[in-house]
């Protein structure tokens, strides 16, 4: 069985309409059996917009359960209290897989997600806003020069507001070691209408070039990262241009230590955004 580990995993973002969100997480995680895990983590948050701010906490636990080989679900349930207020639930299911069949030579993962959680913003969370969301994404590789990626959601909030969407990735791996790859991204994306509270994209159409790359400079010590670069409608707004970009390390410092770091940037026609997560990880 793996050996216990504990994790710091801060998380920040801000976007241009003056919000900002930063979550700091402990956790602790070990195997109980050789198909179960458990883990229990907390939080300390903040949801900032402009000069008002809210700050809270969190606690909970996960379980990750593999009832096949190869195929495993994730349980996650937390409580969120923000200063003052009331404790809110907080839960999500992801249901993942790997897989790899003859045809096309064809292998990759997926992931099915269903969650109901809180939205990042200090005026929905001042509101006890909440959002049902399911995912469906995918990654598979075909032909050993071909990648598709794919991914189909939808969310419904409490506030009556709702989205839908979905993006295409298919692109042409030109090196494997170093990787090296080349493709086309299209996503759309519509809802009932984008509030003031958060962003929620409205006739949102996408085309963009993408080119991703990662490299092993030695030995545990990786980078990655990825551009795209193309066009973009949204309701009221003409086709303008769009560019996101993402750099990532992933350092296995010694047999115990890993630091994980990335940083994407979003520009949209009518919203940008910037990302910052970390990870370390001891393992005892």
């Amino acid at each position: 069985m793996l050996r216990p580990r504990v994790s710091f995993l801060p998380r920040w973002w801000n976007d241009n309409e003056g919000r900002q969100y930063t979550e700091y997480t402990m956790s602790a995680s070990e195997f109980v059996r050789e198909d179960i895990s458990l883990s229990a983590f907390v939080s300390d948050i903040s949801w900032k917009h402009e000069n008002d701010i809210t700050r809270g906490q969190a606690a909970g636990v996960s379980m990750r359960y593999y009832p096949f080989k190869q195929h495993w679900l994730d349980v996650m349930v937390r409580g969120i209290q923000k200063e003052g207020g009331n404790t809110s639930a907080a839960w999500s299911a992801a249901w993942r897989g790997v897989y790899a069949t003859d045809l096309l030579r064809a292998n990759g993962n997926y992931t099915i997600t269903y969650s109901r959680d809180t939205l990042e913003t200090q005026e929905s969370i001042d509101k006890g806003t909440f959002a049902d969301q399911i995912y469906v994404n995918s990654e598979t590789r075909i032909l050993d020069w071909g990648v598709l990626e794919t991914e189909f959601f939808g969310i419904s909030r409490t506030d009556g507001n709702k989205s839908f969407g979905a993006t295409l990735n298919p692109s042409y791996i030109i090196f494997d070691k170093p990787q090296l790859r080349v493709g086309y991204l299209f996503s759309a994306a519509d809802s009932d209408r984008n509030p003031q509270d958060y962003y929620a994209p409205q006739q949102y159409i996408n085309h963009m070039a993408v080119v991703s790359a990662g490299y092993e400079i030695a030995q545990g010590f990786s980078l990655q990262g990825m551009a795209g670069y193309g066009t973009a409608r949204s309701k009221d707004k003409d086709w303008e241009k769009v560019f996101r970009y993402s750099v990532g390390l992933d350092w296995a410092v010694t047999e115990d230590w890993r630091l994980r770091f990335k940083y994407q940037r979003l520009e949209l026609p009518t919203y940008n955004m910037d990302q910052f997560t970390l990870g370390v990880q001891y393992v005892f």
